[in-house]
């Protein structure tokens, strides 16, 4: 069967730690964010990988606190949350 998606809300999220990381993304390409509740830096952590499963960074902290929260009441529900580049971004975003 075919999935199906429904947009629930947006937003727009600096993405952080890429040079960390072999995952790229490009304006115009899609991401997947995935929960990191055991990350040792952040209990918060939201990861960032390409389509290809391959990390590009994280969200930004202060950012990932609140959709963290999100996420989390989803999880049950088997929700995936998916994103886009929307632009070309500066040396703390998605710039490689």
């Amino acid at each position: 069967p075919e999935e199906t998606f429904t947009l629930i809300g947006s937003g727009e999220y600096q993405i952080v730690g890429i040079r960390y990381y072999t995952g790229v993304a490009h304006p115009g390409e899609y991401i997947a964010l995935i929960r990191e509740p055991h990350n040792p830096y952040d209990r918060y952590a939201i990861r960032v990988d390409d389509l290809q499963g391959e990390k590009i960074g994280h969200i930004k902290a202060t950012m990932a606190r609140s959709l963290s929260q999100v996420m989390d009441n989803y999880h049950l529900h088997h929700v995936k949350l998916y994103g886009r580049i929307p632009r070309k971004g500066n040396s703390y975003c998605i710039t490689r």
